[in-house]
């Protein structure tokens, strides 16, 4: 904003007479009306992009200043006619032109005395809070059911999860019944080996053969067979 649009503005219209400016138009204390100029502009780029939020079916600040400092940024507002420092807007539910706030917000028309109330084809996003922000309607019935099918699906999913846990631990129950199961094939074969072993020790030591090729070979020499 350039100053010759302050002085048009609503916040320096007040400085926009003989009082601060000479005939041709420049300030007659330069540093008085640039520090008021610097001022606004900084209001002005303070007020842009801040968060909002409804109360009571109004938009307003979300950042807005609570107690005493509510107080005092609605007292500049009032005494310098100008800015929305409260963040509530401008009185009588009016847009205010910096911040943006201070209209009905979505889904809010003018009631009785101007208040906000929800207009046809809307409903409230939280029943409990009918001021709270406005929807249109129908809308929480559908989300009601998607949430309903969100939870079925993560029961479901809990469901196969648990029965997953259990199968796991029912596993590990059986590892020493799996172990000694193990145990007692390897013993068993153990067993089967050692018993053919045997019989076929004592079919050699029976042989003939063998018999007479131990009693040929003499003491001490490694003893064969054929």
């Amino acid at each position: 904003m350039n100053f010759e649009d302050f002085l048009n503005s609503k916040a320096g219209k007040r400085y926009n007479n003989s009082m601060y400016l000479k005939p041709d138009g420049s300030p007659r204390n330069p540093k008085f009306l640039q520090g008021r100029h610097e001022r606004f502009q900084s209001l002005i780029d303070n007020s842009k992009n801040l968060p909002s939020t409804t109360v009571d079916g109004q938009v307003v600040g979300k950042t807005r200043p609570t107690g005493i400092g509510r107080v005092w940024a609605g007292t500049l507002d009032l005494l310098t006619g100008y800015g929305d420092r409260d963040q509530l807007g401008d009185s009588g539910y009016k847009k205010n032109p910096l911040t943006g706030f201070g209209g009905y917000s979505e889904g809010y028309e003018a009631g009785a005395g101007g208040k906000p109330t929800i207009k046809k084809g809307y409903e409230a996003i939280d029943e409990l809070n009918k001021g709270g922000g406005a929807q249109k309607e129908g809308t929480r019935e559908k989300e009601d059911g998607s949430a309903f099918q969100d939870k079925l699906n993560q029961l479901e999913a809990m469901g196969d999860r648990g029965a997953n846990r259990n199968l796991i631990r029912a596993q590990i129950a059986n590892i020493p019944t799996l172990m000694a199961a193990g145990s007692l094939a390897q013993a068993e074969a153990y067993r089967g080996i050692a018993q053919e072993s045997s019989e076929w020790g004592r079919a050699i030591i029976n042989n003939p053969t063998y018999k007479a090729v131990q009693q040929w070979t003499p003491p001490g020499k490694v003893k064969y067979f054929t």
